[in-house]
């Protein structure tokens, strides 16, 4: 995982990059993308080393206001005046640290969404930081430090698919959460957050005013996030499907003017996706590309999306993106411009139309650990007064941050649904306005029409009356219901037909089965769970078996 990495109590670290500075007992590396490179830095002075790393969406607004040109200086004053309502006021997908010479101590922050974030170790002696825990775990093991496996982590991982509550493989090393600035000093470590998505107050205006509203907020950060294309002279490569949300960052981005467009869509071939993709592109003059997803040869090699995740969420989650992106995304590309997150903060992380107290099986893949940790399991859920927060924060800003995470070697994933302000208003929208994203549709139905030109995957109609949304639970079980083998037409006809590859191209599950022996047999004599794991594959889905795997690469690569 790319961006900073680095030590203080000693200079010994694993070589990761030429881009260093050392100094008396400390040593911080780093590795970035090409991107955006004048958003990104590691500097230093007589008192201070401080770097950024990452995109930072309102860059030149901060240069013009604050009457700067030089970035880094610029950051550097700002930070050490306030640098909890500074860092709140960057909008981006970025991390970073500061850390003083003269007392030695260090501060870490990341963004509010925690795409960007940092895992740590520390003790009396030793302050480690880096993106991701593997490469942690090398400057552990460089200094002879001794680590065992998490086994609550490791159960939470196979029951849902990531670490849920912010784990990692190992007990010695913690994660930042998102919209968190942590401070090290002498083995002592003080934790804040600048931000909060979770408990926020709703609205008491009118739907009508809040639709007016949204639309402002919503046109905005779809604006924020082309004109930083535009300034960089980057063209725009927006991803594009069947669904709503793509659409609502592609359109709307071509109505603001930002018509220099690369669609690029991946699914089975003639599927909804490919066919209304197609047809948004065509009929804007956008340049097209279609990844077909007719075999499973991008779900073959979990090793790949394990060595960009570090094993964080289940490799098979986005692991088709990533390989239509390699076959498509170009050097004069910018950001990879998505709709992100858009249906869940919009009403789909809700199942009642009021709040009601989190529930900590929702995404629950097996009960098989439950037994082990039943306490554990119930916590969850404490720190989140709601469901919706607690989707959220686990889903939203972990399981969902795979794309981020799988695709930073080329650009940034971005999203206008990920914009810190929007993001902040969606959170205090009714409930009772966006259950089953009714209001969402309000919205493009009375402010962006245009979008409900093309049929909507989810209810394989345009989506230009109310009655298709309310009724499109009943509408897609009579569309089905009249089929014999109604099961398997449904486990074909989708995006990414997981279940159905498994169970009819032989060379995939030869090939899954293949890794697990390959991999299981490497793990550690120790290590938890081993039985309950060959159980768990050997009787799963496709999904249940891809989350064992993912598990086990990340097992042997923190080894390697």
């Amino acid at each position: 995982m790319l961006g900073f990495s680095g030590i203080i109590g000693s200079t010994k670290s694993p070589q990761l990059s030429d881009r260093v500075i050392e100094g008396e007992n400390y040593h911080f590396q780093y590795t970035s993308n090409s991107k955006f490179t004048q958003d990104k830095f590691l500097c230093e002075n007589d008192t201070y080393v401080w770097g950024l790393d990452g995109y930072i969406l309102n860059r030149s607004n901060l240069q013009n206001a604050y009457a700067k040109a030089e970035w880094s200086e610029l950051f550097l004053n700002e930070y050490l005046k306030d640098g909890k309502g500074f860092i709140k006021g960057l909008s981006g997908e970025f991390f970073g640290f500061l850390f003083n010479k003269k007392d030695r101590s260090i501060q870490l922050f990341n963004n509010a969404t925690g795409s960007k974030s940092f895992h740590y170790y520390i003790d009396e002696h030793y302050f480690i930081f880096s993106a991701g825990p593997k490469v942690v775990i090398q400057y552990l093991d460089i200094h002879d430090i001794a680590t065992q496996y998490d086994e609550l982590s490791i159960a939470q991982f196979l029951s849902y698919g990531y670490f849920i509550n912010f784990g990692n493989l190992f007990k010695e090393i913690s994660k930042m959460y998102p919209s968190e600035i942590i401070k090290a000093r002498n083995g002592k470590l003080h934790k804040t957050n600048y931000r909060s998505f979770s408990n926020l107050k709703k609205f008491e205006s009118s739907e009508n005013q809040l639709l007016k509203d949204f639309d402002y907020q919503m046109t905005e950060a779809v604006r924020i996030n082309f004109e930083k294309d535009r300034s960089e002279n980057y063209k725009h490569y927006v991803t594009l499907s069947g669904g709503l949300d793509s659409r609502v960052t592609s359109m709307i981005g071509h109505q603001l003017g930002y018509t220099d467009q690369m669609n690029m869509c991946c699914s089975q071939e003639n599927y909804d996706d490919h066919l209304t993709s197609k047809r948004i592109a065509k009929d804007h003059q956008h340049d097209y590309f279609f990844y077909p997803l007719d075999n499973p040869k991008h779900l073959m090699n979990p090793a790949d999306q394990v060595s960009q995740n570090d094993g964080l969420v289940n490799y098979s989650g986005a692991a088709h993106i990533q390989h239509a992106l390699k076959a498509s995304y170009g050097s004069n590309h910018g950001l990879i411009q998505s709709g992100q997150l858009g249906d869940g903060i919009l009403g789909g992380f809700l199942s009642q139309n009021h709040r009601i107290a989190p529930d900590y099986r929702t995404g629950l893949m097996t009960d098989l650990f439950l037994a082990d940790f039943d306490a554990e399991f119930r916590a969850l859920t404490a720190d989140y007064s709601d469901e919706e927060s607690f989707k959220l924060y686990t889903r939203g800003f972990q399981l969902n941050h795979n794309c981020f995470w799988l695709n930073e070697e080329t650009s940034y994933y971005s999203s206008p649904f990920l914009n810190e302000d929007l993001l902040d208003f969606c959170m205090r929208i009714p409930d009772e306005y966006k259950f089953r994203e009714f209001f969402y549709i309000k919205w493009i139905q009375q402010f962006q029409n245009k979008l409900t030109s093309y049929p909507w995957e989810y209810i394989h109609m345009k989506p230009n009356a109310m009655w298709k949304v309310k009724y499109a639970r009943w509408i897609n079980y009579v569309r089905y219901a009249h089929k014999k083998y109604s099961k398997a037409v449904r486990l074909k006809n989708q995006m990414t037909p997981e279940d159905y590859w498994y169970n009819s191209v032989p060379e995939l599950a030869s090939s899954m089965q293949n890794c697990f022996e390959k991999n299981f047999d490497k793990l550690p004599i120790n290590f938890p769970f081993k039985e309950k794991i060959r159980t768990y594959y050997s009787q799963g889905n496709f999904n249940q078996k891809t989350i064992v795997l993912t598990l086990l690469e990340a097992v042997n690569q923190s080894k390697n």
